[in-house]
């Protein structure tokens, strides 16, 4: 039978041809490796959270404890000492061990971070840049020689500017820029918070959940429209550095860090 001029060749011994083999999409990474490189990030990470926080190793210990207590005695109790009963109390002793570790793990890594960040130049900025969900922040739009800053934020809320410095120095600051912002928003409400430990300040630590809780006063499309407003007023939008550098040295890790690595918050 003769072969149409159409048909093409089979490869022989079955081996695909150089085109075929480049149109392969390429191999996603082993799983094993991905829990390599988790395990390595969660090493570097404790590494750099325990010279400032001496009792995390301790903490973590006595949480994976009780969780693996916990998961171990709870279908014992209410299944009996049976073999499964005691090899399900196992497994899930084991992950709520993981569990509540990383639970504290988190916990103390937000907790040594702010406390690191406390009364450095930039610390509101920083720790704001933590907040989840649609807010425009603009870092020191406005500063004194002291290096007392103004922030501006805008989000759902309407408005905020945060300062942080002395207070004597911030009231002529703040209200400066809450003059000059006011002509161009309209009746859009303005928050004035200021951070510190003082009377009528707010703590480092609490300035974000401070901030979520204000009430949503503005849709997304209207926070658009108050940002291109602003961007009319300027301001001295200082040159900040991405965190503050508590004692010379670099920040050890960022709440938001830890969100991605799956540490929760």
């Amino acid at each position: 039978m003769a072969k149409k001029p159409n048909d093409a060749p089979a490869p022989k011994g079955g081996k695909a041809t150089k085109a075929a083999k480049a149109a392969k999409p390429a191999k996603a990474p082993k799983e094993k490796k991905q829990r390599f490189v988790r395990l390595k990030e969660i090493a570097q990470a404790y590494k750099l959270l325990k010279p400032n926080d001496p009792m995390l190793g301790m903490w973590i210990g006595l949480a994976a404890f009780a969780g693996l207590v916990l998961g171990f005695f709870l279908p014992v109790f209410f299944g009996g000492l049976d073999v499964l009963s005691i090899i399900f109390g196992v497994v899930l002793g084991l992950l709520l061990a993981v569990l509540f570790g990383m639970l504290i793990f988190g916990y103390r890594a937000r907790r040594t971070t702010f406390a690191q960040a406390e009364g450095r130049a930039g610390a509101a900025a920083w720790a704001m840049e933590q907040m989840r969900g649609d807010w425009r922040i603009k870092q020191g739009v406005s500063a004194s020689m002291q290096q007392d800053l103004v922030h501006r934020v805008v989000g759902r809320p309407g408005v905020i500017l945060v300062g942080e410095g002395t207070s004597g120095r911030l009231g002529g600051l703040i209200a400066q820029e809450k003059k000059k912002i006011a002509r161009v928003i309209g009746d859009t409400p303005i928050y004035v918070f200021t951070v510190g430990d003082g009377e009528d300040q707010v703590p480092l630590k609490k300035l974000n959940s401070t901030i979520m809780k204000l009430p949503r006063n503005i849709d997304g499309a209207q926070i658009r429209t108050i940002e291109k407003r602003l961007q009319a007023v300027g301001g001295q939008q200082m040159p900040l550095p991405k965190g503050p550098m508590p004692g010379g040295r670099q920040m050890a890790v960022s709440t938001r860090q830890m969100r991605r690595k799956g540490f929760g918050q």
